[in-house]
Protein backbone atom coordinates (compact mmCIF):
# COMPACT_ATOMS: atom_id res chain seq x y z
CA UNK A 1 0.00 0.00 0.00
CA UNK A 2 2.85 2.24 0.86
CA UNK A 3 4.11 1.35 -2.52
CA UNK A 4 1.34 2.86 -4.27
CA UNK A 5 0.99 5.85 -2.25
CA UNK A 6 4.62 6.77 -3.20
CA UNK A 7 3.66 6.65 -7.09
CA UNK A 8 0.99 8.38 -6.97
CA UNK A 9 2.48 11.30 -4.71
CA UNK A 10 4.88 10.89 -8.00
CA UNK A 11 2.45 11.60 -10.12
CA UNK A 12 0.74 14.18 -8.12
CA UNK A 13 4.01 16.01 -8.54
CA UNK A 14 4.86 15.75 -11.72
CA UNK A 15 1.46 17.13 -12.61
CA UNK A 16 2.13 20.37 -10.93
CA UNK A 17 5.25 20.65 -12.28
CA UNK A 18 3.96 20.89 -15.88
CA UNK A 19 0.97 22.97 -14.55
CA UNK A 20 3.43 25.78 -13.46
CA UNK A 21 5.87 25.51 -16.67
CA UNK A 22 2.42 26.02 -18.64
CA UNK A 23 1.98 29.03 -16.53
CA UNK A 24 4.89 30.16 -16.98
CA UNK A 25 4.83 30.10 -20.67
CA UNK A 26 1.73 32.24 -20.37
CA UNK A 27 3.20 35.04 -18.73
CA UNK A 28 5.45 38.09 -20.37
CA UNK A 29 8.04 38.04 -17.10
CA UNK A 30 8.35 34.32 -17.88
CA UNK A 31 8.64 35.01 -21.76
CA UNK A 32 11.42 37.95 -21.04
CA UNK A 33 13.21 35.24 -19.17
CA UNK A 34 13.55 32.58 -21.50
CA UNK A 35 15.09 35.10 -24.02
CA UNK A 36 17.43 36.89 -21.78
CA UNK A 37 18.89 33.44 -21.51
CA UNK A 38 18.74 32.47 -25.21
CA UNK A 39 20.65 35.43 -27.14
CA UNK A 40 20.14 33.72 -30.37
CA UNK A 41 16.20 33.39 -29.53
CA UNK A 42 16.68 37.38 -28.23
CA UNK A 43 17.65 38.36 -31.05
CA UNK A 44 15.51 36.84 -33.49
CA UNK A 45 12.40 37.83 -31.85
CA UNK A 46 13.27 41.78 -31.85
CA UNK A 47 14.05 41.33 -35.74
CA UNK A 48 10.49 40.18 -35.67
CA UNK A 49 9.01 42.45 -33.61
CA UNK A 50 10.94 45.23 -35.20
CA UNK A 51 9.64 44.45 -39.12
CA UNK A 52 6.33 43.96 -38.07
CA UNK A 53 6.11 47.19 -37.02
CA UNK A 54 8.01 48.87 -40.00
CA UNK A 55 5.25 46.92 -41.65
CA UNK A 56 2.90 48.21 -40.36
CA UNK A 57 3.90 51.96 -40.13
CA UNK A 58 4.35 51.28 -44.03
CA UNK A 59 1.15 50.01 -44.78
CA UNK A 60 -0.68 53.05 -42.57
CA UNK A 61 1.24 55.55 -44.62
CA UNK A 62 0.88 54.30 -48.04
CA UNK A 63 -2.84 53.95 -47.16
CA UNK A 64 -3.10 57.87 -46.23
CA UNK A 65 -0.05 59.36 -48.69
CA UNK A 66 -0.13 59.33 -52.06
CA UNK A 67 2.60 57.52 -54.04
CA UNK A 68 3.10 60.34 -57.16
CA UNK A 69 5.15 60.77 -60.14
CA UNK A 70 5.29 63.11 -62.57
CA UNK A 71 2.17 63.30 -64.53
CA UNK A 72 0.00 61.09 -62.40
CA UNK A 73 -3.47 61.57 -61.79
CA UNK A 74 -3.80 62.78 -58.23
CA UNK A 75 -6.77 60.52 -56.29
CA UNK A 76 -7.21 63.07 -53.69
CA UNK A 77 -6.85 66.78 -52.66
CA UNK A 78 -3.55 67.64 -50.42
CA UNK A 79 -3.15 70.92 -48.77
CA UNK A 80 -0.24 72.00 -47.43
CA UNK A 81 -0.08 71.95 -43.15
CA UNK A 82 2.60 74.83 -42.79
CA UNK A 83 3.72 77.74 -44.74
CA UNK A 84 6.01 76.46 -46.99
CA UNK A 85 9.09 78.13 -49.55
CA UNK A 86 9.55 76.71 -52.49
CA UNK A 87 12.33 77.70 -55.25
CA UNK A 88 10.58 77.04 -58.81
CA UNK A 89 13.01 75.72 -60.35
CA UNK A 90 11.55 75.98 -64.18
CA UNK A 91 10.90 80.44 -63.38
CA UNK A 92 14.15 80.35 -62.25
CA UNK A 93 15.57 78.74 -65.41
CA UNK A 94 13.54 81.21 -67.56
CA UNK A 95 14.65 84.08 -65.80
CA UNK A 96 18.28 83.36 -66.41
CA UNK A 97 17.87 82.41 -69.78
CA UNK A 98 15.99 85.69 -70.21
CA UNK A 99 19.19 87.70 -68.34
CA UNK A 100 21.49 86.01 -70.92
CA UNK A 101 19.16 87.30 -74.20
CA UNK A 102 19.18 90.86 -72.91
CA UNK A 103 23.34 90.77 -72.75
CA UNK A 104 24.53 92.83 -75.93
CA UNK A 105 26.08 90.65 -78.23
CA UNK A 106 29.74 91.67 -78.85
CA UNK A 107 31.31 92.10 -82.39
CA UNK A 108 34.46 92.43 -83.71
CA UNK A 109 35.34 94.76 -86.68
CA UNK A 110 36.91 93.44 -89.87
CA UNK A 111 39.23 97.10 -90.07
CA UNK A 112 40.53 95.83 -93.16
CA UNK A 113 37.82 94.99 -95.10
CA UNK A 114 36.31 98.54 -93.66
CA UNK A 115 39.41 100.67 -95.00
CA UNK A 116 39.51 98.78 -98.09
CA UNK A 117 35.58 100.08 -98.87
CA UNK A 118 36.72 103.47 -97.89
CA UNK A 119 39.96 103.34 -99.84
CA UNK A 120 38.47 102.23 -103.19
CA UNK A 121 36.48 104.96 -102.75
CA UNK A 122 38.44 107.83 -102.32
CA UNK A 123 40.52 107.00 -105.07
CA UNK A 124 37.86 106.81 -107.57
CA UNK A 125 37.78 110.48 -108.72
CA UNK A 126 41.90 110.36 -109.61
CA UNK A 127 40.83 107.11 -111.26
CA UNK A 128 38.46 108.68 -113.61
CA UNK A 129 40.36 112.54 -114.08
CA UNK A 130 41.98 112.01 -117.76
CA UNK A 131 38.61 110.41 -119.04
CA UNK A 132 36.66 113.01 -121.06
CA UNK A 133 33.27 110.89 -120.69
CA UNK A 134 31.46 108.26 -119.00
CA UNK A 135 32.24 105.62 -121.37
CA UNK A 136 36.19 106.69 -121.72
CA UNK A 137 36.08 104.83 -117.80
CA UNK A 138 37.54 101.43 -117.37
CA UNK A 139 34.46 99.03 -118.37
CA UNK A 140 35.16 96.88 -114.88
CA UNK A 141 35.44 100.12 -113.05
CA UNK A 142 32.47 101.40 -114.15
CA UNK A 143 30.89 98.49 -113.46
CA UNK A 144 32.14 97.49 -109.61
CA UNK A 145 31.35 101.21 -109.32
CA UNK A 146 28.34 101.72 -111.23
CA UNK A 147 29.56 105.23 -112.81
CA UNK A 148 26.57 106.45 -115.00
CA UNK A 149 26.81 110.35 -116.45
CA UNK A 150 25.40 111.72 -113.53
CA UNK A 151 27.93 110.02 -111.12
CA UNK A 152 31.20 110.88 -113.59
CA UNK A 153 30.07 114.12 -113.42
CA UNK A 154 30.10 114.81 -109.63
CA UNK A 155 33.40 112.98 -109.67
CA UNK A 156 34.65 114.83 -111.78
CA UNK A 157 34.16 117.92 -109.27
CA UNK A 158 36.07 116.47 -106.94
CA UNK A 159 39.73 116.56 -107.68
CA UNK A 160 42.01 118.95 -107.98
CA UNK A 161 44.02 120.48 -110.92
CA UNK A 162 46.66 117.86 -109.92
CA UNK A 163 44.03 115.29 -110.01
CA UNK A 164 43.73 114.41 -106.48
CA UNK A 165 41.04 114.37 -104.46
CA UNK A 166 39.56 117.36 -102.72
CA UNK A 167 39.49 117.65 -99.11
CA UNK A 168 35.85 118.03 -99.01
CA UNK A 169 35.36 113.83 -100.34
CA UNK A 170 37.51 112.59 -97.97
CA UNK A 171 35.77 114.56 -95.78
CA UNK A 172 32.75 112.68 -96.41
CA UNK A 173 34.34 109.04 -96.58
CA UNK A 174 35.65 109.73 -92.79
CA UNK A 175 31.75 110.72 -91.98
CA UNK A 176 30.82 107.28 -94.29
CA UNK A 177 33.83 105.66 -92.55
CA UNK A 178 32.05 106.63 -88.98
CA UNK A 179 28.43 105.29 -90.00
CA UNK A 180 29.88 102.03 -91.28
CA UNK A 181 31.47 101.70 -88.18
CA UNK A 182 27.99 101.91 -86.21
CA UNK A 183 26.27 99.59 -88.65
CA UNK A 184 27.90 96.60 -88.66
CA UNK A 185 27.14 93.88 -92.05
CA UNK A 186 26.40 90.33 -90.40
CA UNK A 187 26.39 87.34 -92.37
CA UNK A 188 22.39 85.95 -93.07
CA UNK A 189 22.56 83.11 -89.77
CA UNK A 190 24.10 86.50 -86.90
CA UNK A 191 21.56 88.80 -87.95
CA UNK A 192 18.58 86.17 -87.60
CA UNK A 193 20.30 85.40 -84.06
CA UNK A 194 20.50 88.90 -83.18
CA UNK A 195 17.04 89.49 -84.34
CA UNK A 196 16.18 86.59 -82.24
CA UNK A 197 17.58 88.49 -78.85
CA UNK A 198 15.64 90.59 -76.38
CA UNK A 199 19.23 93.30 -76.29
CA UNK A 200 18.41 96.80 -77.47
CA UNK A 201 22.18 97.08 -78.23
CA UNK A 202 25.22 95.45 -79.16
CA UNK A 203 28.42 96.00 -78.18
CA UNK A 204 31.43 96.69 -81.31
CA UNK A 205 34.98 95.70 -79.99
CA UNK A 206 37.29 97.83 -81.07
CA UNK A 207 40.73 97.67 -80.60
CA UNK A 208 40.63 100.89 -78.35
CA UNK A 209 37.40 100.60 -77.09
CA UNK A 210 33.84 98.62 -77.10
CA UNK A 211 31.29 101.00 -78.26
CA UNK A 212 27.55 100.28 -77.27
CA UNK A 213 25.05 101.05 -80.62
CA UNK A 214 21.39 100.13 -81.79
CA UNK A 215 21.01 96.55 -82.80
CA UNK A 216 18.23 97.41 -85.02
CA UNK A 217 20.95 98.93 -86.72
CA UNK A 218 22.58 96.09 -88.03
CA UNK A 219 22.48 95.04 -91.55
CA UNK A 220 22.06 91.41 -93.26
CA UNK A 221 24.92 91.41 -95.75
CA UNK A 222 23.04 88.35 -97.33
CA UNK A 223 20.02 90.44 -98.00
CA UNK A 224 20.70 92.59 -101.25
CA UNK A 225 17.34 95.30 -101.20
CA UNK A 226 18.21 95.79 -97.47
CA UNK A 227 22.05 96.19 -97.87
CA UNK A 228 21.01 98.51 -100.97
CA UNK A 229 18.65 100.49 -98.41
CA UNK A 230 21.08 100.94 -95.89
CA UNK A 231 24.50 101.85 -97.96
CA UNK A 232 22.21 104.92 -99.37
CA UNK A 233 20.74 105.63 -96.03
CA UNK A 234 24.66 105.60 -94.89
CA UNK A 235 26.03 108.02 -97.49
CA UNK A 236 23.12 110.80 -97.72
CA UNK A 237 24.03 111.12 -93.51
CA UNK A 238 27.57 111.06 -94.45
CA UNK A 239 26.62 114.30 -96.91
CA UNK A 240 27.79 112.22 -100.31
CA UNK A 241 25.73 114.15 -103.11
CA UNK A 242 22.63 111.88 -104.59
CA UNK A 243 24.42 111.56 -107.55
CA UNK A 244 27.30 109.51 -105.71
CA UNK A 245 24.63 107.28 -103.31
CA UNK A 246 24.56 104.86 -106.02
CA UNK A 247 28.17 104.86 -105.98
CA UNK A 248 28.61 103.38 -102.42
CA UNK A 249 25.69 101.13 -102.82
CA UNK A 250 27.16 99.57 -105.60
CA UNK A 251 30.19 99.45 -104.08
CA UNK A 252 28.75 97.73 -100.69
CA UNK A 253 27.21 95.58 -102.80
CA UNK A 254 30.64 94.04 -104.14
CA UNK A 255 31.82 93.12 -100.44
CA UNK A 256 32.50 89.28 -99.88
CA UNK A 257 31.98 89.13 -96.22
CA UNK A 258 30.43 90.52 -93.50
CA UNK A 259 32.23 94.03 -92.17
CA UNK A 260 31.84 92.43 -88.31
CA UNK A 261 32.11 89.01 -86.83
CA UNK A 262 30.55 88.15 -83.85
CA UNK A 263 32.48 87.31 -80.67
CA UNK A 264 31.23 84.02 -79.21
CA UNK A 265 33.58 84.09 -76.55
CA UNK A 266 33.64 87.14 -74.78
CA UNK A 267 29.51 87.49 -75.22
CA UNK A 268 29.08 83.66 -73.61
CA UNK A 269 31.23 85.13 -70.56
CA UNK A 270 28.72 88.70 -70.56
CA UNK A 271 25.79 86.37 -70.52
CA UNK A 272 27.05 83.76 -67.95
CA UNK A 273 27.54 86.69 -65.98
CA UNK A 274 24.31 88.33 -66.01
CA UNK A 275 22.74 84.70 -65.43
CA UNK A 276 24.72 84.40 -62.41
CA UNK A 277 23.31 87.59 -60.85
CA UNK A 278 20.01 86.72 -61.50
CA UNK A 279 18.36 85.39 -57.93
CA UNK A 280 16.42 82.10 -57.80
CA UNK A 281 12.84 83.05 -57.87
CA UNK A 282 11.29 81.31 -54.50
CA UNK A 283 7.41 81.05 -54.06
CA UNK A 284 5.59 81.40 -50.58
CA UNK A 285 2.97 78.83 -50.10
CA UNK A 286 0.82 79.57 -46.99
CA UNK A 287 -0.77 76.91 -44.38
CA UNK A 288 -4.07 75.50 -46.52
CA UNK A 289 -3.01 76.27 -50.21
CA UNK A 290 -3.60 73.47 -52.48
CA UNK A 291 -0.84 71.62 -53.48
CA UNK A 292 -2.84 69.28 -55.89
CA UNK A 293 -6.23 68.56 -56.59
CA UNK A 294 -8.36 65.34 -57.40
CA UNK A 295 -8.19 64.45 -60.88
CA UNK A 296 -5.85 66.77 -62.21
CA UNK A 297 -2.22 66.01 -63.09
CA UNK A 298 0.67 66.21 -61.25
CA UNK A 299 4.03 68.53 -62.08
CA UNK A 300 7.14 67.80 -60.90
CA UNK A 301 6.84 71.62 -58.46
CA UNK A 302 4.36 69.79 -56.82
CA UNK A 303 5.37 66.68 -55.51
CA UNK A 304 8.18 68.91 -54.38
CA UNK A 305 5.94 71.07 -52.30
CA UNK A 306 4.38 67.73 -51.52
CA UNK A 307 7.64 66.20 -50.15
CA UNK A 308 8.82 69.57 -48.81
CA UNK A 309 5.20 69.80 -46.76
CA UNK A 310 5.49 69.17 -42.58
Amino acid sequence: MAKDTNKSSSKSSRGRRKLAIRRETLTLGGLVNKLSNSPNLGWAALIVVVFTALSATTAWWASTEPMLAVDDTAKRTVLARVPVQLMDEEATRMARAQARQRVPRVYIPDEVMIAEILTSLERLPTQIADAATVEDVDTDLRREFAIGTEAFAELKTLVDTNGQPLQDWQTRLASLKRQLERRPILDTETYRRENESLGENIQLAFPSARRSVIASGAINGDDKNQLERAAGEMASQAGIAPALVQVVQARLGTIKGPTFRYDRQTSGELQESAAARVEDVVNDHPAGAVIFRTGEAVTATQIELFISRA
